[in-house]
């Protein structure tokens, strides 16, 4: 997708001090520099090898791991693919609620729930992960893990985060005080949270 569409896909939180309460997504206008800069010209857009997006579920590792920071334009694209890896896995293993559990996210979408990845709500909890919703479920645009015989998918997406909100550099560079400190303590957190994960399902210690 352009990148000039996939700026809907996310939530714009201006009641957060700057940077991440920017009205204009801060990585926008480089895009199209990335994309120059790595992507030959010609190059065809649905390779696997440059969007695992596209990659057949057979192809990639029997377990897959995918995390995404709310406030980046690339999750979106994240959060689908791993709609689609746990929809697909939880059928190919004889779990038919799974497709009506994991339906592919519509980035075009009417339904705002579905068109943007996240909440346009702030999260009440600076520095944790915060899963769950007000009821006190599982919110699966946060996060889910869907296991079986062999393999498994988990999404972590990391709310009110920055792209790059997890390495040092880029939050000096991208953020206030505020921002850095929600950074350093949602990078430990997230850690925590693929470590018990790496650790219990996927090599099973």
């Amino acid at each position: 997708m352009p990148s000039e569409e996939k700026l809907a896909n996310r939530p714009y939180k201006e009641t957060l001090k700057l940077p991440r309460g920017d009205a204009k997504d801060g990585l926008a206008g480089l895009v199209p520099t990335f994309d120059w800069s790595y992507i030959p010209y010609g190059q065809y857009l649905r390779d696997p090898l440059l969007s695992p997006h596209f990659a057949a579920s057979e192809n990639l590792p029997p377990f897959v791991g995918v995390v995404a920071a709310e406030l980046d334009l690339l999750a979106h694209e994240s959060w689908r693919l791993a709609c689609r890896l746990a929809r697909e896995g939880g059928l190919a293993h004889g779990d038919a609620t799974a497709a009506a559990r994991y339906e592919v996210p519509d980035p075009k979408s009417e339904e705002i729930r579905t068109r943007v990845c996240g909440s346009q709500v702030v999260r009440s909890q600076p520095g944790r992960l915060e899963v769950v919703d007000r009821a006190g479920k599982q919110d699966e645009r946060f996060a889910f893990e869907e296991n079986w015989e062999g393999g498994g998918v988990k999404w972590l997406l990391v709310p009110d985060a920055l792209h790059g909100f997890d390495n040092k550099h880029v939050r000096e560079l991208m953020g206030g005080a505020e921002a850095i400190e929600d950074g350093e303590e949602k990078t430990e957190a997230m850690m925590q949270e693929l470590g018990a994960w790496l650790k219990w399902r996927v090599w099973g210690l």
